[in-house]
């Protein structure tokens, strides 16, 4: 992951290497506001769309089904 963070968004990718994919790979997101869940979508218009769930006030898990091998942009954006 290569996190890059602009103010009120968080751009990351995300590179699977190899030649399986993997299923279920999360990551932790640490959140700028305490309680805000951010929105996590794709750069990519028919990018995968990960599930993010609060672990805690101060956390958010961002959760992926399957990624095949490859590169993955990810925009997370946060509301006031």
């Amino acid at each position: 992951m290569t996190p890059q963070f602009t103010g009120k968004r968080l751009e990351f990718a995300v590179t699977v290497v190899g030649d399986k994919p993997v299923r279920g790979g999360s990551l932790i997101l640490m959140l700028p506001l305490k309680g805000k869940l951010p929105k996590v979508q794709s750069t990519k218009i028919d990018g995968v769309a990960p599930l993010v769930t609060k672990i805690d006030d101060y956390r958010a898990g961002i959760v992926f089904d399957t990624l095949d091998p490859g590169n993955y942009f990810f925009r997370a954006t946060f509301e006031d």
